[in-house]
């Protein structure tokens, strides 16, 4: 890293501190704190990060943007004297607080710089990639066999097609505003079998960080988000093994991620749909990958979208916009402020309250089980509920 990049990260942090009041941490004194050691780094990142998970009125953007910039500072501070002394463990510290100021701050193109070199640095040295105990079955997906299937009405089920051109997908379905489900559409993508790999996820990103969401429900109140590498991710959670047993019986959840801004070698694994590329083009891409019994809850996107299953299966239900007034989606005080945008329902789709919420009987709805390789189109506007039924990796294109 230049000294201008350290002279840059030095002056942000000092205005931060003073914005936030923190000025205290640094006893009053003028130091440069880059020379200083991490002991101060530290402490002002503990102090920012305690606001920001009390939820006070002293958090916000300022305090995510405060340790941001902490966790960067030691980024490179550990990082310089991991590559000097060759220190691996070191390195991983480095990249975990790189990762955190991410997570956090936002993508920060130095931080994303910080990572990558200390990424290059590990592999020269022949710390990665990781690789799987030899004891762990290398999958992630469930046999369907083993599957619990919802229980779907012939009636209710989305159309599937075959082998439909993208042209016919525009007039068909995407001008009509028709949910369809592509059959096979993403199962020539490389993902396809990479993804299915515990081994792939380990040894491309095993020591990357990321925000996982723990005991995931239709309730967004019941989250718990914790960081974890992408290895402890998968090794705790997600493999299974011989028996087609995951490896935790807890659920967890890496959802809507900016993984591809992260990780862009990942997009050499997928293909954007042509039937985007048709409508308008993508505005933008998520990954999501958990074990069995993730929940979306009901809600509805302002997007087009093209949900393509990769490794594993879901049961998706969904609902047109005319259905709006039987899905209880306003907000007051019966509510969540969660529902503030008026674009999330406050029904438990599968066990609906019925006492509470009459009026979702009434409700005509959509039911399909996506298998690896299909896609979902749900139309803009459109309600969607989604369950994983097995350890699952989805990739969705807003279009």
């Amino acid at each position: 890293m230049s000294e201008e990049h350290w002279l840059q990260l030095h002056e942000e942090l000092l205005q931060l501190l003073q914005a936030e009041g923190l000025q205290e941490v640094l006893d009053q004194k003028e130091y440069h704190l880059l020379e200083e050691g991490d002991e101060v780094l530290c402490a002002i990142a503990e102090r920012a990060w305690s606001q920001l998970q009390a939820g006070t009125s002293e958090g916000g953007v300022g305090c995510k943007r405060l340790y941001a910039a902490t966790q960067l500072c030691l980024a490179i501070s550990k990082g310089k004297r991991a590559e000097a002394s060759g220190d691996q463990e070191l390195a991983r510290e480095a990249l975990r607080c790189a990762d955190m100021a991410q997570i956090v701050g936002g993508t920060v193109d130095l931080s994303c710089e910080t990572a990558d070199r200390l990424v290059h640095w590990l592999q020269e040295q022949g710390h990665l990639p990781l690789k799987c105990a030899a004891s762990d079955g290398d999958r992630l997906n469930d046999d369907i066999r083993q599957v619990s299937l919802p229980d779907i009405k012939l009636e209710s089920t989305i159309i599937r097609e075959f082998d439909l051109s993208p042209e016919d997908f525009k007039t068909k379905y995407f001008k009509t505003d028709t949910p369809v489900v592509l059959k096979g559409r993403a199962a020539g993508w490389p993902a396809y079998e990479k993804w299915a790999k515990a081994s792939f996820w380990v040894q491309t990103v095993g020591p990357r960080t990321f925000p996982i969401e723990l005991d995931n429900s239709a309730t967004a109140e019941s989250l718990v988000e914790e960081p974890m590498t992408m290895q402890e991710f998968v090794q705790s959670y997600l493999q299974t093994d011989d028996a087609g047993k995951s490896s935790a019986n807890k659920v967890a959840y890496l959802a809507q991620h900016d993984i591809f801004d992260r990780i862009p070698v990942l997009l050499d694994d997928v293909a954007v749909p042509e039937e985007c590329l048709r409508c308008g083009g993508v505005e933008k891409a998520n990954c999501w990958i958990g074990t069995a019994g993730t929940i979306t809850p009901l809600h509805f996107d302002t997007y087009d979208n093209l949900l393509c299953q990769i490794v594993g299966y879901k049961y998706v239900k969904l609902f047109s916009r005319e259905q709006t007034p039987y899905l209880y989606c306003e907000s007051g005080k019966d509510f969540s402020s969660t529902r503030a945008q008026r674009n999330i329902s406050a029904v438990d789709v599968e066990n609906p309250d019925v006492a509470k919420f009459p009026e979702m009987a009434k409700a005509v709805g959509y039911d399909v089980v996506l298998s690896p390789g299909d896609v979902l189109f749900i139309p803009q506007r459109y309600w969607h509920y989604v369950r994983s039924l097995s350890p699952s990796v989805s990739v969705n294109f807003w279009f």
